[in-house]
């Protein structure tokens, strides 16, 4: 997850079950985070 500071960015790895809470965008990721596809999987979504 990165978060913007007064001097750039700071990335920093999460658990799964923190990912579930987090404020994170695409809302897909979130949703997905455990099924996983196996193989690349393009998603286009309009609203």
């Amino acid at each position: 997850m990165g978060v913007e500071t007064a001097k750039g960015q700071k990335f920093e790895w999460m658990s799964f079950d923190n990912v579930k809470k987090a404020y994170l965008y695409p809302k897909f990721i979130k949703e997905n985070i455990d099924n996983l596809p196996k193989t690349l999987e393009i998603i286009n979504e309009f609203k």
